[in-house]
């Protein structure tokens, strides 16, 4: 099957002008139907009805060049522009170039710019007669002026009176070099000619010298205050950027990034593709919906962006730099991306941390290999999570293997915020390996520098309590918490579990009536509570109060919850307290089903199970 190919014409450069006559009192009409050509190609075309015309300019004239127009028109000859003599425009889809014309004879034609033109063109022309054996009386100006005459409808006679009477206007009213000297050159005297255009030439260089050193002052304070708008902008949006008010300072950064090019000032128009950057994540990872994928989109490009001019043979440092910085987004893109296209973005993460690796080494740079050590982790981090199984596992180990080479700069007496970071994504790292030990331990370090960040602290307490079961240590940190955030009601209730697996049943008991009474507690913390609190009766060999009140106060609590109501609430910590205290010896495995009737999925499950272990406890 052939398929016909179209072939699309590249828009072709024109020059693009409007022809009208000119009466004699200068009242200009359109000019209809006239060719005008460019003697210097022959390309031409015919004006429409309001006298514009379109002409194909070859690429090799430029603007500010000079083209000679002319137009077939019997009688009628041009008047400006001089001679048909046009320069190219410098944007030729806006700019016209207008042709005026006379009647052949006109008086209009003799003005003075005119005039001028002419003995500058005779001047030229007449170096023609400049012989070895030659006089400067010899030079004959006749035949040009009355070539230029003739051409134009006049005689060499009118000619010569109009230039006569221009030369002597000169003379008498004019001090400008440039025409006293055409005027002395059209009367051959040559010498004074020389004379009146070098003063006039050097008079110009004075002008032109000056002219460029305000040019110079012109382009220094401009480029001064390009500088100083640039870094008022970009203070703007640092400030907005520490605010946490990413959408702000990309505006600034945006701003400022108008003011710089590439081309004069490299380092800076990448630097601002960095903050852009950098705006573009801080905005990504706080947004919703398809706003993310845009930013975090974005600031990749930015880093990107910026990597074209910071080199790692030109510019090493700022290239690791932007890797880091690249590595950060590529992982936050990663995070919020799934499949097999969240795990590439990670694998590039990973790759650019490494390459940041590659210049920011321990032994010159420190705290910058610290820092790209930890990101490092980071992304190994996350990958791991995302790949899962035996693979997944290793990745997690490199992400340990990093963390671990960061904390070795990282040091909690030198730079103990970095140091507590690095440890709470250790943390992290060890809690999906299920290295709870570490994990516990890399928490409660994090405390030791955020001791009010409760995140650290719950996971260090649920370590302790449902993985590790060091009961005493999670009762310990329960206690201090509550000493610093008396008023923490959940943490409160954590405290009541904790007292009970460290056999304080009677305070366990306290601590869950208080709350009971008085603070309106999610439904799931409610029945936890509960169920705790006869955990406590029982101990306290208060087994019929268990039995027949809170039994059915449990009971009937559980029954008001929804359908799919379950409890969020994990008892491990406690079953493995009953398993092991000698106190609850006799009522070890009623309790423990107890406990266990917390894991069905819905209300009425948990409430069949309850129901049956209360009939069980009435016939024991």
């Amino acid at each position: 099957m052939l398929i016909p190919c179209v072939l699309y014409a590249q828009e072709r450069r024109t020059l693009n002008g409007s022809v009208v006559y000119v009466s004699e009192h200068e009242e200009p009409r359109p000019a209809g139907n006239l060719t005008v050509t460019i003697r210097e190609t022959g390309n031409s075309d015919e004006t429409n009805s309001i006298g514009i015309f379109r002409i194909y300019l070859p690429d090799i004239y430029k603007a500010g060049e000079k083209i000679t127009l002319s137009v077939e028109k019997p009688d009628w000859r041009i008047q400006y522009p001089l001679d048909g003599e046009a320069r190219i425009p410098t944007n030729l889809k806006k700019e016209l170039v207008k042709i005026r014309l006379l009647p052949a004879g006109s008086k209009l034609f003799w003005s003075h710019d005119r005039i001028e033109k002419l003995i500058s063109d005779i001047a030229e022309k007449s170096r023609e007669q400049v012989k070895p054996e030659g006089q400067p009386e010899d030079i004959d100006f006749g035949r040009y002026i009355k070539e230029w005459a003739v051409q134009n409808g006049f005689n060499a006679q009118e000619a010569k009176k109009e230039i006569d009477k221009w030369i002597a206007e000169v003379e008498e009213k004019e001090n400008d070099f440039y025409k006293l000297g055409l005027a002395a050159f059209a009367k051959k005297n040559f010498g004074e000619a020389g004379k009146l255009f070098r003063n006039s030439a050097e008079l110009k260089v004075e002008k032109l010298q000056k002219t460029r050193q305000r040019k110079q002052e012109i382009e220094e304070r401009e480029t001064l205050l390009s500088k100083e708008i640039v870094r008022d902008y970009r203070l703007e949006g640092d400030a907005h950027y520490s605010n946490y008010r990413f959408d702000e300072a990309l505006e600034a950064y945006q701003k400022a990034k108008n003011y710089i090019s590439r081309e004069k000032t490299p380092r800076l128009w990448a630097s601002i593709f960095i903050d852009i950057g950098q705006a573009h994540s801080g905005t990504g990872v706080r947004v919703k919906g398809d706003a993310i994928k845009s930013h975090l989109t974005t600031a990749v490009k930015s880093f990107k962006k910026s990597l074209e001019v910071y080199t790692r043979k030109e510019l090493p440092q700022d290239w690791a730099a932007t890797q880091n910085n690249l590595g950060l987004a590529l992982q936050e893109q990663g995070i919020r991306t799934g499949g097999e296209q969240g795990r590439q973005l990670l694998a590039e993460a990973v790759a650019a941390c490494k390459a940041a690796l590659e210049v920011y080494t321990r032994k010159e740079l420190p705290q910058d290999w610290a820092m790209t050590q930890n990101n490092l982790g980071l992304a190994l981090q996350e990958q791991g999570i995302r790949t899962g199984g035996e693979q997944g596992r290793q990745l997690l180990a490199e992400a340990v293997a990093a963390y671990k080479a960061a904390l070795e700069v990282r040091k909690f007496e030198s730079l103990p915020l970095q140091w507590a970071q690095t440890q709470n994504n250790l943390a992290e790292a060890y809690y999906h390996i299920e290295y709870w030990q570490d994990s516990a331990d890399c928490y409660r370090n994090v405390l030791k520098v955020y001791p009010d960040y409760k995140k650290a602290y719950q996971m260090a307490v649920y370590l302790l309590h449902e993985k590790l079961f060091k009961f005493y240590d999670a009762f310990v940190l329960c206690k201090e918490w509550l000493e610093k955030h008396p008023d923490d009601v959940s943490e409160r209730a954590q405290f009541a579990e904790n007292c009970f697996t460290t056999a304080r049943f009677d305070d366990s008991s306290k601590q869950i009536k208080l709350l009971l009474s008085k603070h309106d507690l999610e439904p799931s913390v409610r029945i936890a509570l509960r169920a705790i609190n006869i955990g406590n009766m029982v101990a306290m060999n208060d087994p019929n109060l268990a039995k027949n009140l809170e039994m059915e106060t449990l009971i009937a609590e559980v029954a008001n919850q929804p359908e799919d109501f379950n409890v969020e609430w994990t008892f491990n910590g406690v079953k493995h307290f009953i398993n092991e205290a000698e106190k609850l010896i006799d009522n070890r495995n009623w309790l423990l089903e107890f406990f266990k009737s917390f894991e069905e999925k819905n209300r009425n499950a948990i409430v069949d199970v309850l129901k049956q272990l209360q009939n069980d406890f009435k016939t024991n």
